[in-house]
């Protein structure tokens, strides 16, 4: 109830400030809240690393074979690309870069391999980055049995790293790593300090250097210093007051969940760096699993993916000692390996990472409250790493709860203390019975200012209830509940009807499926005296539409109204807040749209002729009902002759090829027909009949290609992503890039880049303009050479590429193969993101 603020705040603190947040409420603890105590630690001494982490060679006295220099960026340029923070992303600590052209092909057989003792062999290269205050690169390598890839620091080169061996680089193929070639996984390397990370490559006995193949794929340079302290940025104040930082030495604070608190960071694909804030949470298992193979609550924006989880690191126990923090370091323990990324929701903004390595010996296990209400001016704390530095403490109260930016939060009042980007997952605890007890993690908040001291953290509540309790007490929806809590347990309610439900109490959440069979606009809503929240999702769980307030104030249930597609959709309905409980009727609404299809490619029918091939289209009527088709056809010039009509009889299915539309054809229902055009055809279908149409190119020998489909634009990118494209050198199979300007009255300027098969980007990028409603088709030749109306050249690639077609206008684009044999197939196929894991 009440104006709400949406904004992309989560992981930025640049509003200019809120508008409209609720009154403040007092809560009553809900019927089936959980809690688990703290775990203390082990309080033993760190193991030391095994010796075969540690390098062969001394480099302090032996110089590595090979030196790879990248050229220098200015410290402001790297700082300042690091730090532009985009909505729903954690803090940048580090910009991606690829090595010198030179550099970037197998590196193994330029190394000189010394003979060891043992009848081994090793060879070891560096990678500066200068001016970089850390490092990690992305290595991509075929090793023989027994062999192992080292990382070192050239600052302190007897510090042991995790290794890599022959397995790590093997792509199992059940979570496929979108970097991967030919079955090799490209791994990241830990986070090395300084500006130069050297590795080692150490082959055993009877085994040939020349089985080694490794490539450095990308760069990270971070500038966030491996081991900042509070000299890099200026001393912190002891904090007497709201919004001066607070280091935890400063506060007399028990050791959990002190303890529980780990820098995480991560890196993409790309080499961007990140950071946030976790905390180690306890579970129903036993104290070893738990010790061994740690649960982590972070927020969902700092971690989007399986192959982020794979990149994390973490710090712990990484804060100074005295309050004034005069120590020259603070306590340093660093954990390397990834994680399991086991649930994430956007709704509370919170994700429950597993780590793959062992808890410190001296963290705990923080524990947690999964109570669904907490009163107004209760006390809270939370502990974070803010920018990265050491731990530091805020203290306030809760103001209230509510959902801001679609976010399901808990609004936190400081009264000492502030939090800043990296503090993004921080823990929000209240005390209870003496213990600490987790109650969110912070999803971001506005800048703190003497004034307007907030932030807002995802409710854990909410969170366990619907995610979170199968793994850290293994709870099931409550027996009462009368629609399931998740998308695996949702009800089916049919399109045209309703359903009754209720919200049994504050953390209760009731998801419902329903299909669609064709485009048209979805109408979901609540009615009822209830302040319902509805959220409109996919499968995977991710958010197509949100909806708080129908008409607020004189109707406080949720309405969702929007377009889709012939595909499976899910709502989620809750209360606004913990004090919002009882029934609700839901309404699904469906109005079927005038069904619009497109056909990106229909040769000419002198296609025919000139090279034995024929476009066709088979259009099927799906209705009860007889209606007409228009056909608008459109040639490479962009020139739109008069709309040809298609005539259906009810459940009909009516086939014509390109002489049927260039001439006609009242046998098969056309009326009319375009004449011939300029270079092909792409054609637009809209009918108020729910029709499928499928084009096809046939051959004179029987050769069938399907070309309705495009490429899709990956999620990841923003780009239409290009799986593969054949280099020049190949003359068999040809490769044809088709992009289409489907504006008929505005050019759009087209951009496309691409990588090898080495991971090596082109030479420069390739742009051109595409004039009002045109389609181009380039060749291989063209991309990388250059070409009439082109700028810029992707140059010579080892083995094929990977497109990036992008543009700030609506395109599309269609990857074809020719064929010597005469045959043209369409390699565009759709699907989900290709970067998911």
């Amino acid at each position: 109830m009440g104006p709400r603020v949406h904004g992309g705040w989560r992981n930025e603190r640049r509003w200019a400030g809120l508008v409209g947040w609720l009154l403040t409420w007092t809560f009553a603890a809900g019927a089936h809240a959980q809690q688990l105590g703290a775990i203390e630690p082990r309080n033993s001494t760190e193991p030391t690393p095994p010796s075969s982490w540690q390098t062969r060679m001394d480099y302090t006295r032996v110089a590595v074979s090979r030196s790879i220099v990248l050229p220098t960026i200015a410290e402001a340029e790297a700082v300042d690309e690091a730090e532009i923070a985009k909505p729903g992303q954690p803090l940048r600590i580090g910009v991606g870069r690829q090595l010198p052209v030179m550099d970037r092909g197998n590196l193994a057989p330029t190394l000189a391999w010394t003979a060891l003792t043992n009848g081994g062999q090793v060879a070891a290269f560096s990678v500066r980055s200068p001016r970089a205050e850390a490092m990690r690169v992305a290595v991509r390598a075929v090793l023989p049995p027994g062999a192992v890839l080292r990382f070192f620091a050239f600052g302190d080169p007897k510090r042991r790293y995790p290794v890599f061996k022959q397995s790590d680089f093997v792509d199992l193929g059940a979570d496929p790593d979108p970097q991967s070639v030919d079955g090799v996984r490209t791994r990241w390397s830990p986070t090395i300090p300084g500006d130069t990370l050297g590795i080692e490559i150490e082959v055993a006995p009877s085994t040939r250097n020349s089985d080694v193949s490794l490539h450095i794929v990308a760069v990270s340079h971070i500038h966030l210093p491996a081991a900042r302290t509070s000299r890099s940025q200026g001393r912190t104040r002891t904090g007497v007051a709201v919004c001066d930082p607070v280091q935890v030495a400063c506060k007399s604070l028990p050791s959990c969940p002190n303890n529980a608190v780990v820098r995480l960071v991560t890196t993409d694909q790309t080499g961007i760096s990140y950071l946030c804030t976790g905390t180690a949470v306890n579970s129903a298992r036993s104290r070893d699993d738990n010790l061994d193979a740690p649960y982590i609550l972070t927020a969902a924006h700092c971690i989007g993916s399986q192959s982020l989880a794979d990149t994390v690191e973490t710090r712990w126990l990484y804060e100074y000692e005295t309050c004034d923090g005069t120590d020259d370091e603070p306590g340093i323990t660093d954990r390397f390996g990834g994680a399991e990324l086991l649930a994430s929701d956007p709704d509370t903004d919170t994700l429950l990472l597993q780590l793959r390595v062992a808890l410190p010996n001296n963290a705990c296990l923080a524990g947690w409250n999964s109570d669904v209400g907490w009163a107004t001016g209760t006390e809270v704390t939370s502990l974070h790493h803010p920018g990265g530095s050491p731990k530091q403490w805020a203290g306030g109260s809760i103001d209230s709860t509510g959902v801001i930016d679609e976010v399901d939060a808990i609004k936190v009042m400081w009264t000492e203390g502030m939090t800043a980007g990296g503090s993004s997952g921080a823990g929000l605890f209240t005390t209870l019975g003496g213990t600490e007890e987790l109650i969110g993690t912070l999803s971001g908040g506005p800048p703190c200012t003497a004034a307007d001291p907030v932030d807002f953290y995802g409710r854990f509540d909410r969170f366990f209830d619907n995610h979170a309790g199968v793994h850290l007490e293994h709870t099931d929806p409550p027996a009462q509940d009368d629609h399931g809590d998740t998308v695996a347990a949702a009800t089916p309610v049919v399109v045209g009807s309703e359903v009754a439900g209720e919200v049994a109490d504050g953390a209760d959440a009731d998801v419902f499926r329903i299909v669609v069979l064709r485009r048209g606009t979805l109408t979901v809503y609540t009615t009822g005296s209830l302040d319902t929240v509805g959220r409109l999702k996919r499968e995977d769980g991710s958010t197509i539409a949100f909806n708080d307030d129908a008409d607020f104030p004189t109707d406080t249930n949720f309405r969702i109204e929007t377009d889709v597609g012939r595909n499976t959709y899910y709502v989620k309905v809750t209360g606004y807040n913990e004090t919002d409980t009882g029934s609700y009727t839901l309404h699904v609404e469906f109005a079927p749209a005038e069904t619009k299809v497109l056909v990106p490619l229909f040769l000419a029918a002198s296609a025919l002729e000139t090279n034995g091939r024929q476009g066709f289209v088979r259009v099927v009527n799906h209705s009860d009902r007889a209606g007409e088709v228009r056909i608008v056809a459109t040639d490479d010039a962009g020139t739109s002759p008069d709309p040809v009509t298609l005539v259906l009889d009810p459940a009909e299915v009516q086939a014509f090829n390109s002489q049927d539309l260039e001439a006609g054809n009242t046998d098969k229902g056309l009326s009319g027909g375009t004449g011939a055009g300029t270079g092909d055809w792409r054609l637009e279908f809209d009918s108020d009949l729910e029709i499928e149409v499928a084009a096809y190119i046939r051959t004179t020998d029987g050769f069938l290609t399907a070309v309705h489909d495009v490429v899709a634009v990956d999620g990841y990118t923003d780009a239409h992503y290009v799986s593969v494209f054949n280099p020049a050198s190949n003359v068999n199979q040809r490769s044809r890039l088709r992009l289409i300007n489907p504006d008929p009255d505005n050019a759009a300027e087209v951009t496309i880049t691409a990588r090898d098969d080495a991971g090596a980007t082109g030479r420069s990028a390739v742009e051109l303009r595409l004039e009002a409603g045109s389609a181009r088709t380039l060749s291989a030749p063209e991309l990388e050479d250059g070409g009439d109306g082109l700028s810029g050249a992707l140059g010579d690639g080892q083995g094929k590429w990977r497109l990036f077609v992008t543009s700030d206008d609506e395109i599309q684009v269609v990857n074809l193969l020719d064929s010597v044999t005469g045959d043209l197939t369409n390699l565009s196929a759709p699907g989900a993101d290709n970067y998911t894991e």
